[in-house]
């Protein structure tokens, strides 16, 4: 019998987490930034400015959410550019306007204290925390598995990724799932000038409809995947600890695993793929790879 990370009944809603608008430092205001998601057929949204936690009633609708949301951030290191950002999505719906300045809980040194009261700080709020671009940031692997709180991390972030070529993060995402540490993973956008920063990692949620209830807590379930560019069907595991994958077709469906080398399947037009554990691992994700080099993430499942 299969049993699928995603929920049996429910639509898929395509989203992105992390955007700026002319209330911090993007470029277009909040009203073109909805326009242009809403025109490529995005179902939901998180304007995420920075330092300031804001809500859009008047954007919302039937057929499109924009989810009420920050970005936070802590100084960096002395005489490093290490630091933290991380995006906070509200759990609690919040029907009123707001624009409320979030303080920054930091001195001019900073330090490993500073990154833990931030990510408490939006526990405390009921925020959805996740850590944003760690490569960016320039975040060490061993201060990151030190911190709490936080729900997911960015695997992908597109404007770091067209900007500085330090947007792709699965190689720290994957030394801190193998010590332990358990969270979902993300794609974003965190746009700040027009269209050559936006549309390029998103994550499709299942739920049961669109609503701020639904979608929130199906992120918290874990009952989405992360994208640049292929489609997930369906991913999980059956009786026989065998993990298997439906995607939109791909040049190889790799799957990824600690500490045992995980599998790769290559070809023309996969759509499918699957891989049987040996009980040794303690954990598994999988990224199917489009002919276009575009990449699909599931989030891990946690076998220990």
């Amino acid at each position: 019998m299969k049993h699928s990370v995603f929920i049996d009944n429910g639509n898929w809603y395509k989203g992105n987490l992390h955007i700026h608008t002319t209330l911090s430092d993007g470029k277009l205001t909040p009203a073109k930034r909805v326009q242009a998601y809403k025109d490529r057929g995005y179902s939901f949204i998180a304007m995420t400015d920075h330092n300031l936690f804001a809500s859009y009633p008047e954007y919302c609708s039937d057929d499109f959410l924009v989810l009420p949301a920050t970005e936070r951030n802590t100084s960096r290191f002395p005489g490093s550019y290490e630091h933290i950002h991380v995006v906070g999505v509200s759990r609690p719906a919040v029907p009123e306007k707001v624009t409320r300045p979030q303080p920054l809980p930091f001195k001019e040194q900073g330090n490993e204290t500073d990154w833990q009261n931030l990510l408490s700080d939006m526990k405390a709020d009921d925020q959805i925390a996740v850590i944003a671009h760690p490569v960016w940031t320039r975040m060490s692997i061993d201060r990151l598995l030190t911190l709490s709180d936080y729900t997911g991390m960015e695997i992908y972030n597109t404007t770091c990724e067209r900007t500085s070529y330090t947007g792709r993060s699965d190689y720290i995402v994957d030394a801190c799932l193998r010590e332990g540490k358990k969270f979902f993973i993300f794609a974003s956008d965190d746009c700040h000038e027009g269209e050559n920063e936006m549309f390029g990692g998103w994550i499709c949620v299942k739920a049961p409809k669109l609503s701020h209830e639904d979608i929130i807590r199906q992120i918290g379930a874990g009952s989405f995947y992360a994208s640049t560019g292929p489609q997930i069907y369906d991913f999980g595991m059956d009786d026989d600890k065998t993990v298997y994958i439906n995607c939109s077709p791909c040049v190889s469906v790799n799957f990824i695993t600690y500490e045992k080398l995980g599998y790769s399947v290559t070809g023309e037009n996969l759509t499918s793929g699957s891989y049987r554990l040996d009980g040794s691992e303690t954990f598994v994700r999988c990224e199917c790879v489009d002919k276009y080099g575009k990449i699909a993430y599931t989030n891990p499942i946690f076998l220990k």
